[in-house]
Protein backbone atom coordinates (compact mmCIF):
# COMPACT_ATOMS: atom_id res chain seq x y z
CA UNK A 1 0.00 0.00 0.00
CA UNK A 2 1.28 3.84 -0.81
CA UNK A 3 0.35 5.01 2.13
CA UNK A 4 2.42 2.37 4.23
CA UNK A 5 5.22 2.99 2.03
CA UNK A 6 5.17 6.58 2.79
CA UNK A 7 6.38 5.95 6.33
CA UNK A 8 9.67 4.54 5.22
CA UNK A 9 10.94 8.28 5.35
CA UNK A 10 10.06 8.81 8.98
CA UNK A 11 12.83 7.41 10.33
CA UNK A 12 15.28 9.17 8.47
CA UNK A 13 13.16 12.25 9.43
CA UNK A 14 13.18 10.97 13.03
CA UNK A 15 17.13 10.56 12.54
CA UNK A 16 17.79 13.96 11.36
CA UNK A 17 15.83 15.20 14.49
CA UNK A 18 18.12 13.43 16.72
CA UNK A 19 21.19 14.44 14.88
CA UNK A 20 19.94 18.69 14.92
CA UNK A 21 19.12 17.88 18.69
CA UNK A 22 22.65 16.72 19.74
CA UNK A 23 24.54 19.25 17.61
CA UNK A 24 22.33 22.59 19.39
CA UNK A 25 22.83 20.19 23.02
CA UNK A 26 27.11 21.13 22.12
CA UNK A 27 26.72 24.24 21.57
CA UNK A 28 24.44 25.11 24.65
CA UNK A 29 25.45 22.88 27.39
CA UNK A 30 23.21 23.01 30.25
CA UNK A 31 20.40 24.16 28.58
CA UNK A 32 17.54 21.49 27.42
CA UNK A 33 15.03 23.61 26.61
CA UNK A 34 17.12 25.17 23.92
CA UNK A 35 18.71 21.89 22.25
CA UNK A 36 15.13 20.47 22.36
CA UNK A 37 13.52 23.53 21.17
CA UNK A 38 16.03 23.49 18.20
CA UNK A 39 15.00 20.08 17.00
CA UNK A 40 11.37 21.24 17.81
CA UNK A 41 11.78 24.03 15.82
CA UNK A 42 12.92 21.59 12.67
CA UNK A 43 10.25 19.33 13.44
CA UNK A 44 7.31 22.00 13.71
CA UNK A 45 7.79 23.13 10.14
CA UNK A 46 5.30 22.49 7.77
CA UNK A 47 7.31 21.42 5.22
CA UNK A 48 9.12 18.91 7.33
CA UNK A 49 5.88 17.19 8.21
CA UNK A 50 5.03 17.45 4.56
CA UNK A 51 8.25 15.67 3.48
CA UNK A 52 8.04 13.61 6.07
CA UNK A 53 5.22 12.08 5.03
CA UNK A 54 6.05 11.84 1.01
CA UNK A 55 8.22 8.82 -0.49
CA UNK A 56 11.50 11.39 -0.96
CA UNK A 57 15.26 10.51 -0.88
CA UNK A 58 15.39 14.18 0.74
CA UNK A 59 14.98 13.09 3.79
CA UNK A 60 17.75 10.21 3.65
CA UNK A 61 19.94 13.16 2.89
CA UNK A 62 18.68 15.01 5.31
CA UNK A 63 19.70 12.40 7.99
CA UNK A 64 22.82 11.93 6.49
CA UNK A 65 23.95 15.40 5.99
CA UNK A 66 22.50 15.92 9.68
CA UNK A 67 25.10 13.82 10.95
CA UNK A 68 27.71 14.74 9.47
CA UNK A 69 27.04 18.24 10.93
CA UNK A 70 27.02 16.69 14.07
CA UNK A 71 29.80 15.26 14.24
CA UNK A 72 31.68 18.45 12.44
CA UNK A 73 30.42 20.18 16.19
CA UNK A 74 31.96 17.45 17.85
CA UNK A 75 35.22 17.61 16.16
CA UNK A 76 35.13 21.93 16.86
CA UNK A 77 34.59 21.41 20.54
CA UNK A 78 33.16 18.23 21.49
CA UNK A 79 34.28 16.15 24.25
CA UNK A 80 35.17 12.90 22.41
CA UNK A 81 38.57 11.96 20.72
CA UNK A 82 38.86 14.62 17.40
CA UNK A 83 39.98 11.48 15.40
CA UNK A 84 36.71 9.40 15.94
CA UNK A 85 34.36 12.66 15.62
CA UNK A 86 36.29 13.24 11.83
CA UNK A 87 36.05 9.80 10.69
CA UNK A 88 32.42 9.75 11.36
CA UNK A 89 31.73 13.38 9.89
CA UNK A 90 34.09 12.09 6.94
CA UNK A 91 31.37 8.70 6.69
CA UNK A 92 28.30 10.33 7.31
CA UNK A 93 29.04 12.76 4.47
CA UNK A 94 30.29 10.51 1.68
CA UNK A 95 26.93 8.40 2.70
CA UNK A 96 25.48 11.77 1.73
CA UNK A 97 27.14 12.06 -1.18
CA UNK A 98 25.76 8.62 -2.29
CA UNK A 99 22.32 9.79 -2.39
CA UNK A 100 22.43 13.19 -3.74
CA UNK A 101 24.77 15.40 -5.98
CA UNK A 102 23.49 18.43 -3.88
CA UNK A 103 25.61 16.89 -0.76
CA UNK A 104 29.16 17.36 -2.38
CA UNK A 105 28.73 20.85 -0.74
CA UNK A 106 29.47 18.77 2.62
CA UNK A 107 33.00 18.34 1.16
CA UNK A 108 33.87 21.65 1.71
CA UNK A 109 31.99 22.30 4.85
CA UNK A 110 33.90 19.40 6.37
CA UNK A 111 37.11 21.14 5.37
CA UNK A 112 35.62 24.73 7.35
CA UNK A 113 34.91 22.09 10.28
CA UNK A 114 38.78 21.25 10.42
CA UNK A 115 39.84 24.76 9.94
CA UNK A 116 37.42 25.43 13.27
CA UNK A 117 38.54 22.55 15.03
CA UNK A 118 42.13 24.45 14.48
CA UNK A 119 41.18 27.35 15.83
CA UNK A 120 40.20 24.85 19.15
CA UNK A 121 43.01 22.84 19.26
CA UNK A 122 41.22 19.84 18.46
CA UNK A 123 42.56 19.41 14.92
CA UNK A 124 45.47 17.47 13.64
CA UNK A 125 47.24 15.64 11.10
CA UNK A 126 45.49 11.97 12.40
CA UNK A 127 41.66 14.13 12.19
CA UNK A 128 41.91 15.24 8.91
CA UNK A 129 42.94 12.18 7.58
CA UNK A 130 40.54 10.31 9.61
CA UNK A 131 37.84 12.88 7.77
CA UNK A 132 38.72 11.89 4.19
CA UNK A 133 38.92 7.85 5.15
CA UNK A 134 35.47 7.76 6.17
CA UNK A 135 34.38 9.96 3.07
CA UNK A 136 36.30 7.85 0.69
CA UNK A 137 35.25 4.42 2.53
CA UNK A 138 31.49 5.54 2.31
CA UNK A 139 31.43 7.62 -1.27
CA UNK A 140 34.59 5.80 -3.38
CA UNK A 141 32.83 1.89 -4.00
CA UNK A 142 29.70 3.98 -5.49
CA UNK A 143 31.20 7.22 -7.50
CA UNK A 144 34.33 4.44 -8.94
CA UNK A 145 30.97 2.51 -10.14
CA UNK A 146 28.89 5.11 -11.88
CA UNK A 147 32.05 5.93 -13.31
CA UNK A 148 32.67 2.35 -14.66
CA UNK A 149 28.75 2.16 -15.48
CA UNK A 150 28.04 5.98 -17.23
CA UNK A 151 31.42 7.04 -18.65
CA UNK A 152 31.39 9.86 -16.14
CA UNK A 153 32.39 10.16 -12.29
CA UNK A 154 29.91 12.86 -11.59
CA UNK A 155 27.13 11.45 -13.74
CA UNK A 156 24.58 12.87 -11.82
CA UNK A 157 25.64 16.57 -11.88
CA UNK A 158 26.78 16.11 -15.96
CA UNK A 159 22.58 14.58 -16.33
CA UNK A 160 22.06 17.72 -14.70
CA UNK A 161 24.08 19.71 -17.83
CA UNK A 162 23.04 18.04 -20.28
CA UNK A 163 19.07 17.27 -19.37
CA UNK A 164 16.51 19.87 -21.20
CA UNK A 165 14.35 19.37 -18.70
CA UNK A 166 16.83 20.62 -15.89
CA UNK A 167 18.86 23.17 -17.63
CA UNK A 168 16.80 26.35 -19.49
CA UNK A 169 18.46 27.78 -22.40
CA UNK A 170 20.81 30.41 -22.36
CA UNK A 171 18.32 33.21 -23.40
CA UNK A 172 16.12 31.97 -20.34
CA UNK A 173 18.89 32.36 -17.59
CA UNK A 174 20.20 35.75 -19.10
CA UNK A 175 16.45 37.42 -18.56
CA UNK A 176 14.95 38.15 -15.49
CA UNK A 177 17.56 40.46 -13.61
CA UNK A 178 16.60 41.31 -10.37
CA UNK A 179 12.85 40.28 -11.03
CA UNK A 180 14.66 37.15 -11.20
CA UNK A 181 16.50 37.38 -8.00
CA UNK A 182 13.76 38.83 -5.93
CA UNK A 183 11.38 35.37 -7.24
CA UNK A 184 14.71 33.09 -6.09
CA UNK A 185 14.48 34.46 -2.70
CA UNK A 186 10.95 34.02 -2.46
CA UNK A 187 10.63 30.75 -3.66
CA UNK A 188 13.50 29.25 -1.55
CA UNK A 189 11.65 30.62 1.49
CA UNK A 190 8.32 29.65 0.42
CA UNK A 191 9.61 26.12 -0.14
CA UNK A 192 11.48 25.74 3.43
CA UNK A 193 8.59 26.98 5.10
CA UNK A 194 5.55 25.18 3.47
CA UNK A 195 5.35 23.73 -0.22
CA UNK A 196 2.42 20.93 -0.11
CA UNK A 197 2.17 18.96 -3.43
CA UNK A 198 5.49 20.55 -4.75
CA UNK A 199 4.55 24.11 -5.24
CA UNK A 200 0.71 23.70 -5.78
CA UNK A 201 -0.29 24.62 -2.48
CA UNK A 202 1.53 27.52 -0.39
CA UNK A 203 0.69 29.90 2.86
CA UNK A 204 -0.03 33.29 1.87
CA UNK A 205 2.38 35.97 1.82
CA UNK A 206 1.84 37.07 4.84
CA UNK A 207 2.12 34.14 6.78
CA UNK A 208 5.75 33.48 5.33
CA UNK A 209 6.59 37.33 5.93
CA UNK A 210 6.09 36.91 9.69
CA UNK A 211 7.72 33.84 10.43
CA UNK A 212 11.19 34.98 8.14
CA UNK A 213 10.69 38.10 10.43
CA UNK A 214 11.41 36.50 13.52
CA UNK A 215 13.42 33.85 12.62
CA UNK A 216 15.85 36.86 10.97
CA UNK A 217 15.85 38.21 14.43
CA UNK A 218 16.88 34.91 15.57
CA UNK A 219 19.85 35.02 13.00
CA UNK A 220 21.17 38.60 13.74
CA UNK A 221 21.33 37.57 17.40
CA UNK A 222 23.10 34.22 16.71
CA UNK A 223 25.82 36.35 14.27
CA UNK A 224 26.98 38.04 17.29
CA UNK A 225 27.84 35.05 19.39
CA UNK A 226 31.72 33.82 19.34
CA UNK A 227 32.98 30.26 19.16
CA UNK A 228 34.64 27.43 16.76
CA UNK A 229 30.91 25.60 16.77
CA UNK A 230 28.92 28.16 15.78
CA UNK A 231 31.25 29.37 13.34
CA UNK A 232 31.20 26.28 11.59
CA UNK A 233 27.59 25.80 11.32
CA UNK A 234 27.36 29.22 10.04
CA UNK A 235 30.05 28.78 7.74
CA UNK A 236 28.14 25.63 6.66
CA UNK A 237 25.24 27.28 6.29
CA UNK A 238 26.56 30.46 3.85
CA UNK A 239 28.11 27.46 1.67
CA UNK A 240 25.39 25.86 0.72
CA UNK A 241 23.38 29.09 0.32
CA UNK A 242 26.01 30.13 -1.93
CA UNK A 243 25.59 26.66 -3.68
CA UNK A 244 22.13 27.25 -4.40
CA UNK A 245 22.66 30.45 -5.54
CA UNK A 246 25.35 28.66 -8.41
CA UNK A 247 22.66 26.61 -8.92
CA UNK A 248 20.46 29.02 -9.71
CA UNK A 249 22.39 30.80 -11.99
CA UNK A 250 23.08 27.40 -14.25
CA UNK A 251 19.24 25.67 -13.63
CA UNK A 252 17.28 28.30 -12.31
CA UNK A 253 15.43 25.77 -10.29
CA UNK A 254 15.19 27.44 -6.54
CA UNK A 255 13.90 24.46 -4.13
CA UNK A 256 14.49 24.39 -0.55
CA UNK A 257 14.89 21.04 -0.22
CA UNK A 258 18.13 21.14 -1.67
CA UNK A 259 19.01 22.89 1.49
CA UNK A 260 18.35 19.71 3.32
CA UNK A 261 21.81 17.95 3.76
CA UNK A 262 22.50 21.36 5.94
CA UNK A 263 19.32 21.12 8.55
CA UNK A 264 21.34 21.99 11.45
CA UNK A 265 23.16 24.36 10.09
CA UNK A 266 19.96 26.13 9.08
CA UNK A 267 18.53 25.44 12.13
CA UNK A 268 20.23 25.59 15.24
CA UNK A 269 21.60 29.11 14.96
CA UNK A 270 18.33 30.44 14.99
CA UNK A 271 17.22 28.47 17.23
CA UNK A 272 20.24 29.77 19.83
CA UNK A 273 19.46 33.28 18.71
CA UNK A 274 15.81 33.20 19.41
CA UNK A 275 16.14 31.31 22.77
CA UNK A 276 18.09 34.35 23.82
CA UNK A 277 15.26 36.28 23.00
CA UNK A 278 13.03 33.94 24.96
CA UNK A 279 11.29 33.66 21.31
CA UNK A 280 12.01 30.07 20.24
CA UNK A 281 9.29 28.18 21.75
CA UNK A 282 6.45 30.85 20.72
CA UNK A 283 7.83 30.26 17.27
CA UNK A 284 7.62 26.64 17.27
CA UNK A 285 4.07 26.48 18.74
CA UNK A 286 3.71 29.13 15.46
CA UNK A 287 5.02 26.96 13.51
CA UNK A 288 2.67 23.97 15.11
CA UNK A 289 -0.70 26.12 14.35
CA UNK A 290 0.65 26.71 10.80
CA UNK A 291 0.78 22.53 10.42
CA UNK A 292 -2.89 22.45 11.45
CA UNK A 293 -3.66 24.94 8.71
CA UNK A 294 -0.99 23.05 6.03
CA UNK A 295 -3.86 19.82 6.76
CA UNK A 296 -6.91 21.90 5.60
CA UNK A 297 -4.96 23.57 2.83
CA UNK A 298 -4.07 20.18 1.33
CA UNK A 299 -7.03 18.80 2.24
CA UNK A 300 -8.93 21.78 0.40
CA UNK A 301 -7.00 21.77 -2.96
CA UNK A 302 -4.92 18.21 -3.05
CA UNK A 303 -7.77 15.99 -2.38
CA UNK A 304 -11.10 16.48 -4.60
CA UNK A 305 -13.51 14.03 -5.69
CA UNK A 306 -11.41 11.30 -7.91
CA UNK A 307 -8.24 13.23 -7.64
CA UNK A 308 -5.69 10.45 -8.53
CA UNK A 309 -7.41 8.82 -11.10
CA UNK A 310 -4.75 9.81 -13.75
CA UNK A 311 -1.31 9.76 -12.20
CA UNK A 312 0.26 11.48 -14.75
CA UNK A 313 -1.54 14.68 -14.09
CA UNK A 314 -3.05 14.57 -10.75
CA UNK A 315 -0.20 12.69 -8.84
CA UNK A 316 2.84 13.48 -10.43
CA UNK A 317 5.50 16.05 -9.29
CA UNK A 318 5.67 18.44 -12.21
CA UNK A 319 1.88 18.32 -13.77
CA UNK A 320 -1.23 20.24 -12.77
CA UNK A 321 -2.97 19.52 -9.86
CA UNK A 322 -6.94 18.41 -9.65
CA UNK A 323 -9.16 16.29 -10.92
CA UNK A 324 -9.95 15.70 -14.40
CA UNK A 325 -13.34 15.68 -15.36
CA UNK A 326 -15.00 13.11 -17.64
CA UNK A 327 -15.61 15.44 -20.21
CA UNK A 328 -13.49 14.84 -23.18
CA UNK A 329 -11.89 17.23 -25.58
CA UNK A 330 -12.58 16.43 -29.42
CA UNK A 331 -9.43 16.63 -32.32
CA UNK A 332 -10.39 17.80 -35.38
CA UNK A 333 -8.95 15.93 -38.64
CA UNK A 334 -6.04 18.18 -39.81
CA UNK A 335 -2.52 16.72 -41.57
CA UNK A 336 0.35 17.31 -39.45
CA UNK A 337 2.31 19.52 -38.34
CA UNK A 338 -0.91 21.25 -37.92
CA UNK A 339 -3.31 20.14 -34.69
CA UNK A 340 -6.68 21.28 -33.99
CA UNK A 341 -9.15 20.71 -31.59
CA UNK A 342 -12.44 21.88 -30.05
CA UNK A 343 -12.06 25.19 -27.88
CA UNK A 344 -15.00 27.27 -26.21
CA UNK A 345 -13.92 30.92 -26.19
CA UNK A 346 -12.07 31.85 -22.93
CA UNK A 347 -10.92 28.54 -22.42
CA UNK A 348 -7.45 28.11 -21.04
CA UNK A 349 -5.47 25.24 -23.44
CA UNK A 350 -1.96 23.23 -23.21
CA UNK A 351 -0.72 21.19 -25.92
CA UNK A 352 1.49 18.35 -24.25
CA UNK A 353 3.21 16.80 -27.02
CA UNK A 354 5.66 13.18 -26.25
CA UNK A 355 8.23 11.97 -28.68
CA UNK A 356 8.26 7.80 -28.57
CA UNK A 357 6.12 8.23 -25.51
CA UNK A 358 2.67 7.23 -25.34
CA UNK A 359 2.91 7.39 -21.37
CA UNK A 360 3.69 10.80 -20.97
CA UNK A 361 6.13 10.08 -18.89
CA UNK A 362 9.00 12.46 -18.86
CA UNK A 363 12.44 10.77 -19.02
CA UNK A 364 15.48 13.21 -20.13
CA UNK A 365 18.09 10.96 -19.48
CA UNK A 366 17.04 8.58 -22.10
CA UNK A 367 17.41 9.08 -25.89
CA UNK A 368 13.60 8.96 -26.26
CA UNK A 369 10.88 9.86 -24.09
CA UNK A 370 10.57 13.96 -24.16
CA UNK A 371 7.60 15.61 -23.31
CA UNK A 372 7.49 19.38 -24.44
CA UNK A 373 3.93 21.48 -22.64
CA UNK A 374 2.78 24.40 -24.62
CA UNK A 375 2.37 26.99 -21.63
CA UNK A 376 5.53 25.55 -18.94
CA UNK A 377 7.82 24.82 -22.17
CA UNK A 378 7.11 27.21 -25.03
CA UNK A 379 4.85 30.06 -23.17
CA UNK A 380 2.02 29.47 -25.79
CA UNK A 381 -1.76 29.32 -24.74
CA UNK A 382 -2.96 27.64 -27.85
CA UNK A 383 -6.87 28.69 -28.56
CA UNK A 384 -7.81 25.41 -30.20
CA UNK A 385 -4.81 25.24 -33.15
CA UNK A 386 -1.30 25.30 -33.09
CA UNK A 387 1.06 24.79 -35.96
CA UNK A 388 4.09 22.32 -34.70
CA UNK A 389 7.53 24.54 -35.30
CA UNK A 390 9.43 24.17 -38.51
CA UNK A 391 12.04 23.52 -37.02
CA UNK A 392 10.68 21.09 -34.19
CA UNK A 393 9.41 18.78 -37.22
CA UNK A 394 12.08 18.73 -39.98
CA UNK A 395 14.46 17.30 -36.34
CA UNK A 396 11.88 14.15 -36.12
CA UNK A 397 13.21 11.66 -38.17
CA UNK A 398 11.11 9.23 -40.75
CA UNK A 399 8.96 7.38 -39.01
CA UNK A 400 9.20 8.59 -35.78
CA UNK A 401 5.84 8.99 -33.42
CA UNK A 402 4.79 11.92 -31.60
CA UNK A 403 1.50 11.41 -29.41
CA UNK A 404 -0.30 14.61 -28.45
CA UNK A 405 -2.72 15.72 -25.87
CA UNK A 406 -4.87 18.60 -24.75
CA UNK A 407 -5.41 19.92 -20.89
CA UNK A 408 -8.15 21.82 -20.29
CA UNK A 409 -7.22 23.91 -17.15
CA UNK A 410 -9.15 26.25 -14.98
CA UNK A 411 -8.75 29.35 -13.49
CA UNK A 412 -6.36 27.83 -10.65
CA UNK A 413 -4.45 26.53 -12.68
CA UNK A 414 -5.59 23.22 -12.29
CA UNK A 415 -6.70 19.96 -14.84
CA UNK A 416 -10.80 19.83 -15.08
CA UNK A 417 -10.57 18.42 -18.91
CA UNK A 418 -8.43 16.60 -21.63
CA UNK A 419 -8.52 14.95 -24.82
CA UNK A 420 -7.81 11.31 -25.96
CA UNK A 421 -3.82 10.80 -26.95
CA UNK A 422 -3.69 11.50 -30.79
CA UNK A 423 -0.57 9.51 -32.31
CA UNK A 424 1.09 11.08 -34.93
CA UNK A 425 3.92 9.72 -37.08
CA UNK A 426 6.05 11.32 -39.58
CA UNK A 427 6.29 10.28 -42.97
Amino acid sequence: DLRLLRLCSLPWALLALWATWRAARLLAPGQPGTSLGAAALLALTPQYQHLSGTITMDLMLAAFGSLALWQGVEWCVGERAPTRAAFAAGLCAGLACCVKINALVLVPALVLAGLCARASGRSGARAWLAALGGGLLAALPYYAWQWIESGHPLWSWHYQNVSPFHRPSPEALAVGGLEKWKWFVTVLWMTWLGDFGWTSVWFPGWANLLVAAVCAFGLATALRERGAGRAFLLGAAGLMLAAEVYFNLHFSQPQARHLYPFLPALVVPIALGLARLRALWPLAVAQLALSCWGLLLVAQWLRPPGWNDDPRWSATDDARRGALSAESIAWREVAAPRLEWAHPAGALDELVLAVENPSFEHRPWREHGYVFRSLADLQIAPAGELELPASFWAELQGGSRLYAQVVRLDSEGRAIARSPAREIRKP
